[in-house]
């Protein structure tokens, strides 16, 4: 999986190859497709596919349950970085302007009553 490529795009191009593997008689278990994908995600992912690896019988596991596992995760990862986005911007503006639109005012303040005081 590229670093700029969605989750759902690029289990769709897995898709296409397993089905055109499938069209040449290669027979794919349940199994090996699904170690296949877990191997082939971004380390973004390893905490999900670890924790499926480790708590399912890969045998036995249906590839949708996989998916739905994975998109899932992904919501998570997006709304991670959105988060972490959105309180970089909302740091920005920590000073911020006093209510009474004087900007930097409180600092400039602040400061002259710390320098009043003789203290270096």
């Amino acid at each position: 999986m590229k670093d700029s490529e969605s989750l759902s795009v690029y289990l769709a191009r897995l898709f296409d190859i397993m089905n055109q593997m499938k069209s040449y008689g290669e027979d794919l278990s349940r199994e090996r497709v699904v170690q296949k994908w877990l191997i082939s995600l971004p380390r973004s992912y390893d905490p999900i596919c670890s924790m499926i690896e480790h708590s399912k019988d890969l045998e036995t596991l249906e590839v949708q349950e996989v998916v739905a596992s994975l998109k899932s995760f992904e919501l998570i990862l997006d709304r991670h970085a959105e988060d972490s986005t959105e309180r970089a911007f909302a740091s920005l503006n920590v000073g911020g302007k006093n209510p009474t639109g004087g900007g930097n005012s409180g600092n400039q303040k602040s400061q002259k009553n710390w320098k009043s005081k003789g203290k270096k």
